[in-house]
């Protein structure tokens, strides 16, 4: 390859300069934005609506996770910050209060920040309590280290990093130091982090919940770390979760299937009065996610205004705020992928491996991005019974995410067997399949007494066993056009198409809901009966001359259901015959094909597609937008990292 002439070599690096320079502008007005509005809440109102809580009062419950990062904000504009100050030792006394000393997941990430990053500002009793603590409560921050888990994957991420970090900075790398082997400990479960990310992927993959939790921690490290090795690991860490946020970040929301919640509206101010402890005086609220609101700070680009010029406006405080303060800023390639500044339409394939330990290919994950809307379908062998714990309630196995001008809105489709919100959880009656932008979903309600028993046996929460399958529909969107058993919808500049397998289909209340306000933001369509399911597809604008265009396309489609077996078949508007039988019983992937090639779960890799690619138990992941490539290579003893 001939070198590019001097002038022309020049030019290109002027304009990389630029873009770089721009990036890294609008950066900063995001992470002032974030610190500034999370500074504003009024530590005084806080304390007193903690004190007035049974829960939080006389050092009980997790005051720290609400308010550590309000303290960081406020001390980190003002060390001599007055209500910042008082607010602060309200946080210590109830520490002193607590067997933990506030060195619980929540409470020490934000705590370890302030500590490195400003503790040469504050008063002496700030940063005396801080290293009393850990040098004299280090087990709380490690745990059993006979153990890998350390309560959820966000809670040992959280607590441990921050706990290597201040074995580094107290002397436990020194073999004689009393925290020495605790020290060890930690290092090596940070390699192994690390390690299982670029091998298997994340337990907690993808989460929009907790996955910014463990990006401010790694976060920590990088900047604050004593030993070069360390950092370069947390970088790799860094890159590894932008890059997979990176991927399903759609116009400011994780806009595909995730471990841990139900993302469904995007990072962005309203104008209404926000709720929450210290925002009586703020006249926006905030939308997004925990995780989500990082990935704005990282990459931009939301649908919804975030009103970063305006006094008022709230946003969401953790961890973003705490990430705010970071040196680290993902790699450019990384950002292209997430603004979706790379050629459309895209499709990936993807694997997750168990919550625990280095199990590969557990679940399997399709997705199909186009430029106005988002599609992805998880496939879960999980039996789904269970109505408690951290993982089945909370994964989300599909979501259809539709740009709507300056907004983003969500379609989900399930059984609602888990209460709390209907298409979020894995449940036992559900299957999915999907190709391109079409995906088909089939309930089997079957083996209620079986399942009814063992929930009373294990006395787990009561679920829905009713017979029926839900699609949420998003509220704010026009009313559906109803044509040949299909509902329509034009939204923004694309269109989409669904199809209920159980007869006709009406909206409905479900008052069975255990958390009724917990979301609002839709309306269920539902399909009866105990074989049911849905058909949903979606269409861009430019394929199509107008809505009157699209549903003429679907006129001519019919969804084939066999008497025999029960298989329901359709032919997508991109020529894919999509076929999908359900296996009959809880624990078991769809019996599917596309293009009457049967679908196999086995030998998936942890990412495949034209810009992201990671193949299972080889420890290297690349990154391109067709201009840059970034390569994170962890199998040797420090991560080599490659941007060119």
């Amino acid at each position: 390859m001939k070198p590019l002439p001097i002038a022309l070599a020049a030019s290109v690096l002027c304009v990389s300069t630029l873009l770089a320079d721009d990036y890294n502008k609008q950066y900063q007005q995001r992470a002032d934005f974030l610190i500034r509005a999370t500074a504003a809440r009024d530590g005084d109102a806080m304390i007193k609506q903690f004190e007035a809580s049974e829960y939080f009062r006389n050092g009980g419950g997790d005051a720290h996770k609400y308010a550590m990062p309000v303290a960081l904000a406020k001390l980190a504009l003002n060390p001599n910050d007055e209500q910042g100050l008082r607010f602060y030792r309200y946080l210590q006394d109830v520490a002193e209060k607590k067997p933990d000393r506030a060195l619980y997941h929540f409470a020490t990430y934000p705590r370890t920040r302030l500590y490195f990053q400003f503790g040469d500002k504050l008063p002496a009793w700030i940063k005396d309590t801080n290293k009393f603590d850990a040098e004299n409560f280090m087990k709380v921050m490690v745990g059993n280290r006979e153990s890998e888990t350390h309560g959820t994957d966000n809670h040992a991420t959280m607590m441990r990093l921050n706990g290597l970090l201040w074995c580094e900075h107290l002397g436990a790398a020194d073999p004689k130091h009393k925290l020495h082997e605790d020290y060890k400990f930690l290092k090596g479960w940070a390699q192994r982090q690390v390690k299982k990310y670029y091998n298997v992927g994340m337990g907690e993959y993808d989460s929009s919940t907790y996955v910014g939790f463990t990006c401010a921690s790694w976060a920590n490290l990088y900047d604050f770390s004593p030993d070069p090795d360390t950092r370069k690991l947390a970088e790799a860490a860094l890159h590894w979760q932008a890059a997979t946020l990176a991927t399903k970040y759609f116009h400011g929301l994780n806009a595909g299937p995730e471990s841990r919640g139900f993302a469904d509206q995007p990072v962005g101010n309203i104008n209404e009065k926000p709720t929450g402890r210290g925002v009586d005086n703020f006249l926006y609220a905030a939308t997004g996610a925990h995780t989500d609101w990082c990935s704005w700070l990282w990459f931009g680009n939301s649908a919804r205004p975030v009103f970063v010029d305006k006094t008022g406006a709230d946003v969401n405080p953790f961890p973003a705020n705490v990430l705010a303060f970071s040196t680290y800023r993902p790699p450019a390639p990384i950002r292209n992928l997430a603004t979706k500044n790379v050629k459309l339409p895209l499709e990936v394939r993807a694997s997750k491996p168990t919550y625990y330990g280095m199990g590969d290919n557990k679940d399997q994950e399709y997705l199909y991005i186009a430029d106005s809307y988002m599609m992805g379908t998880l496939y879960s062998g999980d039996d789904g019974i269970a109505t408690t714990g951290t993982i089945l309630p909370q994964t989300t196995m599909f979501k259809l995410a539709v740009k709507n001008g300056p907004d983003v809105v969500v379609f989900g489709m399930a059984q609602g067997y888990h209460k709390h919100y209907p298409v979020e959880g894995r449940g036992p009656f559900d299957v999915y399949h999907q190709q391109g932008n079409a995906a088909i979903m089939l309930t089997h309600v079957s083996g209620v007494d079986e399942i009814k028993k063992r929930i009373e046996e294990k006395k787990w929460p009561a679920a829905n066993l009713a017979e029926h399958a839900i699609l949420a529909v998003p509220k704010g969107i026009a009313e559906p056009v109803i044509q040949n058993g299909w509902y329509f919808w034009h939204i923004g500049t694309s269109y989409v198409a669904a199809y209920p397998l159980g007869g006709e289909a009406k909206f409905v209340d479900l008052p069975e809901r255990a958390k009724s306000k917990d979301k609002d933001g839709h309306r269920w369509l539902v399909s009866p009966g105990a074989f049911s399911g849905w058909v949903i597809q979606a269409g861009s604008g430019t394929n199509f001359q107008d809505f009157g265009d699209f549903r003429a396309a679907m006129s001519g489609k019919t969804v084939g259901i066999s008497k025999y077996d029960g298989t329901v078949t359709y032919t997508s508007l991109m020529g894919d015959l999509l076929s999908v039988r359900h296996p009959g019983k809880p624990g078991e992937k769809p019996i599917a094909a596309t293009n009457r090639k049967p679908l196999v779960f086995k030998d998936w890799p942890v990412y495949e597609s034209p810009f992201i690619n990671q193949a299972v138990n080889k420890g290297v992941m690349t990154v391109t937008d067709g201009k840059q490539t970034v390569s994170v290579d962890v199998n040797g003893a420090v991560p080599r990292i490659e941007v060119k």
